[in-house]
């Protein structure tokens, strides 16, 4: 997996919880969400489907995440849902992590 964007900004705070917007673009094949190991995807409801909790379609595991100048790896949970072909369409997902 490549992670490269894991934890949300709120007026330059990092935030772990609550409820995130992620855009599913175009040609998308895979959709990746990483937690600290600490929090967990509790929703994830999906915008073209009426707003459906798909959450239970994600798989996980656990990953250790390097930081930043070798800064020490620290424990994630890695989320991922893996599509039978890529989207033809611009999609939202409203992910919650508690």
């Amino acid at each position: 997996f490549s992670i490269n964007t894991i934890i949300d900004y709120d007026n330059g705070v990092k935030t772990a919880t609550g409820e995130k917007s992620l855009t599913i673009p175009v040609g998308a094949k895979r959709v990746v969400i990483a937690v600290p190991k600490a929090r967990t995807l509790s929703k994830v409801l999906d915008a073209n489907d009426s707003n459906a909790n798909i959450v239970g379609s994600f798989s996980s595991m656990q990953v250790d995440v390097e930081g930043n100048n070798s800064y020490e790896a620290a424990e994630y949970t890695v989320y991922y849902i893996d599509y039978a072909n890529a989207t033809t369409t611009t999609n939202t997902y409203k992910v919650t992590i508690a």
